[in-house]
């Protein structure tokens, strides 16, 4: 497998990532227009229980990116899916938690099973790592972006259901 397209996943993962501060930060919510004033303070609470859920998400980002960008030019499928497990295993956990949450309204849950599925898509691609080669790589590596896309599309649609800001890339 060619490094750079390992590279190539770890640049796509700055992108897919879920944004937001620490759960014990404060996140700071604007009330979606859509939204009733009643229903800020669970949505305030929806938001931080959203930021909570995608903390070990994003830091497993991290931790892929460091680790993919330190793969030899001449990495396997397989040397990438070690790498890839973890991240795998944290979004898997971020998928049960969001699923696990009281959203406040039917709009916020439809649109976090959204990004659950799109995710769960992104995981299946990355799974999918290991079975690369010099051939195949390059129709994977087109698969994975398009992927990735829909998810970070799911996640500024919940971020901005949630009155989040923008998901921070990069």
């Amino acid at each position: 497998m060619n490094v750079k397209a390992i590279a190539a996943i770890a640049a796509v993962l700055g992108v897919a990532g879920c944004g937001g501060a620490t759960p014990t930060t404060q996140a700071a919510v604007t009330r979606p227009a859509h939204l009733s004033p009643s229903v800020t303070p669970d949505l305030e609470a929806a938001a931080a229980a959203y930021l909570a859920a995608v903390a070990p998400a994003n830091s497993a980002i991290a931790t892929f990116q460091a680790q993919a960008a330190a793969l030899p030019a001449d990495a396997s499928g397989q040397d990438a899916a070690r790498v890839a497990h973890p991240l795998v295993a944290a979004f898997q956990g971020t998928d049960e938690k969001l699923l696990r949450v009281d959203w406040p309204t039917d709009r916020i849950r439809a649109d976090v099973q959204g990004l659950v599925t799109a995710d769960r898509t992104f995981e299946s691609d990355l799974t999918n790592v290991s079975g690369q080669n010099v051939f195949s790589v390059a129709a994977w590596g087109d698969q994975i972006s398009s992927d990735e896309g829909r998810l970070s599309a799911a996640v500024s649609i919940v971020r901005a259901d949630l009155g989040l800001p923008p998901a921070k890339t990069g």
